[in-house]
């Protein structure tokens, strides 16, 4: 566990603006969270399947891979392997942290292709959609993000998509601080949580959380520190 979140603070670290992506992107995005999923729920009643949905993922990202940047395509192709490594091992922790991470690299390249194409209001419509499906946006907020981004109101909607994507950090904050009697929920909260702040990394409505911040709870957590891990983890939901 320790290993593997050191290579993820080391992704964000270095992470770099998402070069425009074609439409096809979103299509990848899709395609590969289906085969995450089934490799989710295959993960232990059938590994092989598990294995081949995660190589297919695998196979989908090679055909957008190059759209990303080169730490954001490495990011998730290094993922991609430890997913696989993960159904190998039956560890279902470490398969959903390793496949959360692939998925909020393809949603940063999405995020930070919206607003690239954002003056070309049908391609960026497209994106306002498929951003509001994987953040899971109230109708009313979906169409918050719709009408902005026809009026061509920026602003706007940048606000709208980092207010809910610190919303469900906070969320993932508050499960991995309330569940720090079991290590499994309790990773998979802070995990999603460094997943999402991956998206915003350097939105200021994420206040002063940082990299190092992350690391310090995931630390704690692989040490069975649960005070140091209980006090990480209230200091980044105080700052979200």
């Amino acid at each position: 566990m320790r290993t593997l979140f050191r290579s993820f603070a080391l992704l964000i670290a270095l992470c770099l603006p998402v070069a425009a992506a074609q439409n096809d992107l979103i299509g990848a995005y899709r395609s590969i969270q289906a085969s995450l999923e089934t490799a989710r729920t295959s993960l232990r009643p059938d590994p092989r399947r598990a294995l081949a949905q995660v190589q297919a993922a695998e196979n989908t990202f090679r055909r957008v891979g190059d759209q990303l940047s080169g730490t954001l395509s490495s990011g998730a192709t290094s993922a991609l392997k430890n997913a696989q490594l993960a159904v190998s091992r039956s560890s279902s922790a470490d398969f959903g942290a390793q496949s959360g991470q692939i998925k909020a690299i393809l949603e940063r390249g999405m995020f930070e292709t919206y607003f690239a194409v954002f003056a070309n209001t049908a391609q960026a419509g497209r994106y306002a959609v498929a951003l509001g499906q994987a953040l899971k946006l109230s109708p009313a907020t979906q169409a918050d993000l719709s009408a902005s981004t026809r009026s061509g109101n920026q602003t706007r909607a940048r606000a709208i998509l980092e207010s809910a994507i610190a919303q469900i950090i906070g969320q993932a904050l508050n499960s991995a601080r309330d569940n720090t009697g079991n290590r499994a929920i309790a990773f998979a909260g802070i995990s999603r949580a460094a997943n999402h702040f991956l998206i915003v990394q350097d939105s200021p409505r994420v206040g002063e959380v940082s990299v190092a911040s992350f690391s310090s709870a995931i630390e704690s957590l692989a040490a069975n520190d649960t005070p140091g891990f209980q006090q990480a983890v209230s200091s980044l939901s105080a700052q979200i």
